[in-house]
């Protein structure tokens, strides 16, 4: 029985692994499309269209998780968020991306932590979602909510 267990466990561990790597690759390829000069930007925030607000969040939690290891790429990211944030208006006359750096900007280093983990959960609340296991999605989905609202993430939230 507890061999069993183990054995559960561990699948789960890994289950969770391949799914963080696949939502962080994930995630690459969403904000990539804004890696581009400052003369083509716009029109890439005018391409996502509907995906802007997800290619957006990506970047974000990108970013949050590279500050928070310290890594070089942390920079470029905080770099990517503030032009994006600069030509958004123009390109899709909305404000996202500068209300979350506005956002971003109150929060201390545990209110940066808890967004990254409300990211996480929402993220296996869409995977559980999948896998038909609604009620754990729902479980993690209120978790992430109220880490949303405590945050003052209103378009998460939304």
């Amino acid at each position: 029985m507890r061999s069993c267990l183990r054995g559960g466990l561990a699948a789960s561990v890994l289950a969770f692994s391949a799914l963080l790597l696949c939502s962080s690759l994930a995630s690459a390829q969403a904000h990539a499309r804004f890696r581009q000069p400052d003369s083509l930007l716009a029109g890439a925030i005018r391409a996502a269209g509907a995906d802007f607000e997800a290619a957006w969040n990506s970047l974000l939690i990108s970013e949050l998780r590279a500050t928070q290891a310290r890594a070089d790429s942390a920079v470029f990211l905080r770099a990517l968020e503030s032009r994006i944030a600069a030509r958004e208006e123009e390109a899709r006359d909305g404000h996202i991306a500068r209300d979350a750096l506005a956002l971003r900007a109150r929060w201390n280093r545990s209110q940066l932590r808890l967004r990254v983990e409300a990211a996480v959960r929402e993220s296996l609340a869409v995977a559980e979602q999948a896998r038909r296991r609604f009620d754990r999605a729902d479980s993690l989905l209120q978790l992430a909510l109220a880490d949303y609202r405590l945050l003052g993430e209103r378009r998460r939230e939304a």
